[in-house]
């Protein structure tokens, strides 16, 4: 073979190829900014409905936002500096990017759609919103989700995965794409269940459970989708159980509603559940990041607490929380099981004590027997 000739042969292509492409004709493009969206300061949403609903109904800012104008103004403080651009042309302002996003997370509208709103393009939208999700994620996340020490884990009611505490905000998000793992394999290879499983997750030391001698490690809660552990109790299988192992299914279910809620309320919230997420993975872990921040920031904050999450809007002993009407249709589903059912002697002898717990005096909830009995 003349490797030589090839080479010469190869050269040649790529110089007609360079010559080609210098020679072809540029497209010029029609506009710098669509004619429709020039007058965006005047006629755009945020000029002409933000700033208005700011100033004069706080009701609908908080439908467009799921916050109050004072919480937002103070959500504007502190990832503002991060949002501001240098541009040749007139960057968007922080609070303008900040409302795109928040619309884009509360009403699950298309890209399409917000850009008309706002008179921006399109791919415009698109990149404010990435920008600000990370943004949200990076400023948010150590302030209302700090990794928990021994400490702030001894304070924590009711757990799941490491999410949630017993007022209903998320403690720990481990979000990833685990699709393509097998379901006896998501827990093993999530951080949360590496970190469970190698113990750097600082729980603090065993205690004796209330009125006993009997200690116990401190654990989080799961439903049957989760393997049993000495730190992650399970319910027990079956449907025809004695009285032991229905009672305890039934402490631990009132346990696990905390977390149910907890998601529940996030969901209703932020529309963007209600629809399949159109984007990258990257960026739809981002949206989930950002409105896990966004649940914590306005629970955390006072008179929009209430706003957000009304008292019937939570589980009740006595009646079912209103989000549970609101989110038939969304997209959120119940993992079918997360890790293998391999548990220890360890583990299962655990939860038969936390069983038996259960029905001695020290143990006993008022009115157990009776529900156990009519289910």
């Amino acid at each position: 073979m003349d490797t030589a000739g090839l080479t010469g042969d190869l050269l040649t292509i790529l110089l007609l190829r360079k010559i080609k492409k210098e020679n072809k004709p540029k497209r010029n493009r029609r506009w710098w900014v669509r004619p429709i969206n020039q007058d965006r300061e005047k006629k755009g949403d945020f000029r002409r409905l933000i700033n208005e609903m700011r100033l004069y109904d706080a009701e609908w800012f908080f439908t467009y936002t799921r916050m109050t104008p004072t919480l937002f103004e103070s959500l504007l403080n502190m990832v503002g500096p991060h949002l501001t651009k240098n541009s040749i042309r007139k960057a968007l302002h922080p609070s303008q990017r900040l409302a795109i996003t928040l619309r884009f997370l509360s009403t699950g509208d298309s890209y399409f759609s917000i850009a008309n709103g706002y008179h921006l393009g399109k791919s415009t939208v698109c990149t404010v919103i990435q920008e600000v999700l990370e943004v949200l994620w990076q400023v948010l996340q150590p302030i209302v989700m700090p990794e928990p020490t021994k400490e702030k884990l001894q304070e924590i009611d009711i757990v799941l995965l490491g999410v949630c505490d017993a007022d209903y905000n998320f403690t720990f998000v481990d979000i990833g794409a685990y699709a393509s793992i097998g379901d006896g394999g998501v827990f093993a290879q999530s951080v949360f269940g590496r970190n469970l499983t190698n113990g750097s997750i600082p729980l603090p030391s065993s205690k004796e459970l209330p009125g006993t001698t009997i200690k116990l490690n401190h654990f989080f809660v799961g439903d049957a989708a989760f393997p049993l552990r000495e730190n992650l109790m399970r319910p027990y299988a079956g449907r025809k159980l004695n009285v032991v192992k229905s009672v305890f299914n039934y402490r631990l279910a009132r346990a696990r509603r905390i977390i149910e809620n907890t998601f529940g309320i996030m969901v209703a919230r932020w529309r963007i559940y209600f629809r399949t997420i159109c984007a990258a993975p990257p960026t739809a872990i981002n949206i989930v990041k950002a409105t896990t921040c966004l649940h914590n920031f306005i629970r955390m904050s006072g008179p929009a607490k209430e706003r957000y999450c009304p008292s019937n809007y939570i589980d009740s002993d006595d009646f079912l929380g209103k989000w549970r009407q609101e989110v038939e249709g969304s997209i959120l589903e119940t993992c079918s099981r997360l890790g293998t059912n391999n548990a220890s002697f360890g583990a299962n002898t655990m939860r038969n004590n936390l069983a038996k717990y259960f029905l001695t005096r020290a143990g006993f909830k008022k009115g157990q027997i009776e529900y156990v009995k009519r289910t």
